[in-house]
């Protein structure tokens, strides 16, 4: 074989070749999803394609020993008839090769489990488009194969239009492979999908253990668009409604105080509080102004808070006493409220 037919062969590789090769049928992201009897099958799909392309360097040759005829369409079509009924056959095996793939991920799809109902009706849709891209390209294929023998109607037939008509059935192939990958994208996250919906489930009912705003917003903060991300902020707004200082003692004065001792941008779980606080759960937990607050006690005088605040200085040694009106309002501390 001369330089001009090995130099013909590789650009007619290169520009004619399939979209995609053996390997990519099979999709390896996936590849722990296959049983050994589909993995079997994906390499007799290899074979399939081996042998179209075979077959397409064939037809390839024999174009090249008739390039004086180009610029004559007709004599050209005449003579290289046999490379179009292998270009045929050709496609005939590529197509084998993805109905066989496309029969494996359809399978896969059936018998998996789904974490919910729409990734399984979504995976099931791809599927169903993918066979449906199979049957199209196998309709627009058949009117080739039934005259493929036949000499004179090949001798006819304008290379121009097989080739269109057989790149527009590689398409239709390669748009199937691209479904059924999608699919097996879909399965493969399920797994993933089904551990943060635990996650989720955990996150809310410590929660609801804490039933306070900062612990429906601790929530929040993890699962923004959760499960029970709407009911969080329905908590949240009714626990504020409430105001600061819905377990405070009344006072003559208008005023009632508490002692915060500890702050934080997170929210902090009780075996971080215990060290300042023993009793957690008499902890009053708020959340204001992008702060975690935590509050102690209930006193109509400062004074008494104030003796409390001492009483626990040796654990919370940075605990201060902080005031509210009658409406639950924090408000700052005066003077005359020290009196």
């Amino acid at each position: 074989m001369n330089f001009q037919k090995i130099f013909g062969l590789l650009l007619f590789v290169l520009l004619c070749g399939v979209g995609l090769n053996a390997q990519e049928l099979k999709y390896e992201k996936a590849s722990g999803l296959y049983s050994d009897e589909q993995n079997k099958r994906f390499e007799k799909s290899q074979l399939f394609m081996n042998r179209a392309e075979t077959l397409k360097v064939k037809a390839e040759d024999i174009e090249n020993k008739n390039q004086k005829y180009r610029k004559k369409q007709k004599k050209f079509d005449k003579k290289t008839w046999e490379a179009k009924k292998l270009k045929i056959e050709a496609q005939t095996s590529l197509l084998k090769a993805y109905e066989n793939a496309v029969k494996i991920y359809s399978e896969i799809v059936k018998s998996s489990t789904f974490f919910n109902e729409a990734d399984k009706s979504t995976a099931e849709n791809l599927d169903a488009e993918a066979k449906k891209l199979i049957k199209t390209a196998q309709s627009r294929l058949a009117p080739f194969k039934r005259i493929r023998n036949k000499k004179k109607d090949m001798q006819k037939m304008p290379s121009s239009g097989l080739n269109n008509a057989l790149t527009s059935i590689d398409a239709s192939c390669e748009s199937a492979i691209e479904n059924e990958k999608k699919a097996m994208d879909i399965l493969l996250n399920q797994v993933a999908k089904k551990a943060l919906a635990e996650r989720d489930e955990r996150a809310w009912t410590e929660a609801q253990e804490v039933n306070t705003a900062p612990a429906y917003q601790n929530y929040l903060n993890e699962f923004e668009s959760g499960a029970h991300a709407d009911e969080a902020r329905q908590k949240i707004s009714e626990l504020q409604s409430a105001g600061g200082g819905q377990n405070m003692a009344a006072s003559s004065s208008g005023y009632t105080f508490q002692v915060q001792i500890a702050a934080s941008e997170k929210f902090l779980d009780n075996y971080k509080l215990r060290p300042k606080y023993g009793d957690v759960e008499k902890i009053e937990r708020v959340y204001v102004d992008g702060y975690y607050k935590y509050r102690v006690g209930s006193f109509a005088t400062y004074k008494q808070a104030a003796e409390f605040r001492d009483s626990i200085k040796g654990s919370a040694y940075d605990a201060f006493v902080v005031a509210f009106d009658s409406s639950g309002v924090q408000v700052e501390i005066t003077d005359s409220m020290k009196q």
